[in-house]
């Protein structure tokens, strides 16, 4: 009887310790540091450079007024299109018979001090090339008859400016396309040069956009581009790259801040329509990686300039040396050290190291 009972004991003492050790494990792997996983896959890899870019038209004239006048009609409203040769505005003829008067009576008076002008430049030159006058004398008295011919083709220009108005033909179309600004009024008096309305061809728009110089020599013409619009809606994933201008120009940021900027001007593939002036947002795909081994890029830090990453492996992280590829916007390309379904540790915590056990 007292066999039978210490055999029993020690059949419980030792299921005991099977129980005992058996939670040990669990506290071992139950106590570990919480980590967030993922898998080693293969996929593709961007290098994407964001930024803000302004819609614009390629073929975009703003018309200024050729003569001083009162614009008595504004025959187009912004959005209107218009045809080569339409009418699009009008002067007040009451005093442009007059104009015309004063301005043929100034180029009278030129012509006259023209010819005179024209002979002592023509005289001087003789005098000149026989080494009689210096060429200092002669070049002021040809200057002097060419500014006169420049005051009389100025003038004729307004008289034809002020003939083409009194004419009834007015402000005319130069090309075909959308009045995407009215800047006048009917009624006002307008000035020569002043800007009245601007057309652009909408059919061929484009994006404007400044990058850095750092950014601009990663991309190519014809690289990929996604643009979206600034409430982050997709509005085209089959952009490209069109032109990389050569130089640099200063750009004022929006805090005021000038900044040296390589233009790049962005083709959208079509049936866009967008409002010129708005902004978008552009991703150009600077460089790509397909089917290639990756890894969250949070999953990748720095030992002595090395690269590593915390796999799991029985329920503790290993640490592990890894050489990586392309960098990209999320994810890394892995060229060495993982394989295809190995866990990852991402952004590994402080308490990790090698050899710790882990929860997931």
């Amino acid at each position: 009887m007292k066999k039978g009972k210490n055999r029993k004991i020690k059949l419980i003492i030792a299921a005991a310790v099977v129980v005992l050790a058996g939670a040990g494990i669990y506290a071992v792997v139950g106590q570990g540091v919480e980590v967030s996983t993922a898998f080693a896959e293969y996929g593709r890899v961007e290098k994407i450079i964001t930024e803000t870019g302004t819609v614009e038209a390629l073929n975009s004239v703003i018309i200024s007024s050729k003569i001083q006048g009162q614009l008595i009609e504004i025959a187009v409203t912004e959005g209107d299109f218009v045809t080569e040769g339409q009418r699009l505005a009008a002067y007040g003829a009451g005093s442009i018979a007059a104009d015309i008067g004063s301005l043929r009576a100034q180029i009278s008076g030129l012509q006259a001090q023209a010819a005179l002008a024209n002979e002592v430049a023509a005289n001087s030159r003789k005098l000149y090339e026989e080494g009689a006058m210096s060429y200092d004398e002669f070049n002021r008295a040809d200057t002097a008859a060419r500014q006169i011919a420049a005051q009389i083709a100025s003038l004729n220009f307004t008289i034809a400016g002020l003939s083409e108005a009194g004419g009834g033909g007015g402000v005319l179309a130069p090309i075909s396309g959308t009045v995407t600004a009215v800047l006048v009024r009917e009624g006002e008096l307008v000035a020569p040069g002043q800007m009245i309305i601007e057309i652009s061809d909408m059919s061929e728009i484009f994006i404007a956009v400044n990058l850095v110089s750092e950014d601009a020599d990663r991309i190519v013409e014809g690289a990929a581009v996604r643009v979206f619009s600034e409430s982050e809606r997709l509005i085209d994933e089959k952009a490209i790259v069109s032109k990389v201008f050569v130089s640099a120009r200063d750009v004022v940021s929006d805090l005021g801040i000038v900044q040296r900027r390589v233009p790049v001007e962005i083709t959208l593939s079509g049936g866009m329509e967008l409002r010129l002036g708005s902004n978008v947002n552009v991703n150009i795909i600077a460089d790509a990686r397909e089917n290639t081994l990756r890894v969250n890029e949070n999953a990748i830090f720095e030992i002595n300039r090395q690269h590593h990453v915390y796999i799991i492996e029985n329920g503790r992280a290993r640490l592990r040396l890894v050489e990586t590829g392309l960098e990209g916007e999320r994810y890394t390309e892995i060229l060495r050290g993982l394989s295809e379904g190995d866990m990852i540790i991402t952004s590994p915590p402080r308490e990790i190291d090698d050899g710790r056990a882990v929860k997931f």
